[in-house]
């Protein structure tokens, strides 16, 4: 095959120790404290990455290269010093959708199950449902599910509704060129991770003073839309992190498409170059995906590597177009 085909597998496991962590549920509340920062972390990764590189043709006028990458890591939090978990610290009015907990990726997504909303029979029949502990919900407002069975929905009955890691990522690029004519593009992918839509759920707040997303056209109203799929309108409502703001991240992109042409050479040297290439070019062309939100790239806490996959309405990976001249003498 001429060396037409290369593949190149690496397996790697690492343990990170003493890592610097803040959040809530580090220290007992009677020290005082809400929240500490300590070196007490430890995580572990351990994945493969597979790279095929291949030369599908070659000829006199014509060429063509691949490059295949396909990246897998599992990541899991192995100690908390005295602590099994934690939160990380949240905006003043918020509540942390992520937590840390020994055994978990980081990143995983924290909260309650729902089932649709409270009917009249839910609330006033005879085998009323569990309700949201220290909250007076009513018929229209968000039912949410006890997983434990034990009559009531309280903090115990949140559960891990998946995490913002990838189950793996992968990448495509080729090279083609004809004659004087050169055209690459890059595709990459993640597959898998969750996003948790921030600012979908604060867009939701059925308040009677902020803007509001216009799902909440379909609210429910006990006259005019008994049938609605959002909670009604109340003032102060609370808001909960919940499955119904966790969705699928996964995306396909083409990140980058360039097309070029080279000058014959006689032309070139009319000016004394080398070489005179015209080109045009397109970033995030293309995107398939069936995350609601702007960008499933999305990460607001980029900074914070304990809280990934949360959108709060980050600026989104903007389209670009380039054409370019490039002049070698």
């Amino acid at each position: 095959m001429e060396n037409r085909i290369n593949l190149t597998a690496d397996v790697y496991y690492k343990k990170t120790t003493n890592l610097f962590i803040s959040g809530t549920g580090l220290i007992p509340l009677s020290s005082g404290y809400a929240s500490a920062s300590e070196n007490i972390g430890s995580l572990e990764n351990k994945g493969l990455e597979i790279t095929l590189n291949t030369e599908n043709i070659r000829t006199k006028d014509f060429s063509w290269r691949s490059t295949l990458i396909y990246a897998i890591n599992a990541n899991r939090v192995l100690s908390l010093g005295p602590s099994q978990s934690f939160f990380p610290i949240a905006p003043t009015g918020q509540v942390s959708p992520v937590i840390v907990k020994v055994g978990l990726p980081v990143g995983t997504f924290w909260g309650y199950s729902t089932a649709g909303l409270l009917t009249t029979a839910d609330v006033y029949g005879s085998k009323s449902v569990p309700k949201l502990a220290g909250v007076s919900q009513v018929t229209g407002d968000r039912k949410y599910v006890d997983i434990d069975g034990n009559g009531v929905v309280n903090t115990a009955d949140k559960h891990d509704l998946g995490n913002a890691q990838p189950k793996f990522t992968a990448s495509f690029s080729n090279t083609i060129s004809y004659k004087n004519f050169d055209l690459s593009f890059f595709f990459q992918g993640s597959f898998g991770n969750k996003i948790f839509n921030l600012l979908q759920q604060q867009l939701e707040k059925t308040t009677t003073t902020t803007n509001v997303s216009t799902v909440l056209l379909n609210r429910w109203d006990s006259t005019a839309n008994p049938n609605g799929k959002f909670p009604k309108v109340v003032n102060a409502p609370v808001v909960q992190v919940a499955d119904i703001y966790i969705e699928d991240g996964s995306y396909i992109r083409l990140k980058n498409i360039t097309l070029g042409y080279n000058l014959p050479k006689f032309i070139a040297s009319k000016i004394l170059a080398k070489q005179v290439r015209i080109y045009v070019s397109a970033q995030n062309l293309l995107t398939i995906t069936s995350y609601k939100g702007l960008d499933p790239e999305a990460n607001f806490y980029d900074q914070n590597n304990l809280q990934p996959g949360i959108d709060y309405g980050v600026y989104p990976n903007y389209r670009t177009y380039t054409v370019g001249l490039n002049v070698t003498f």
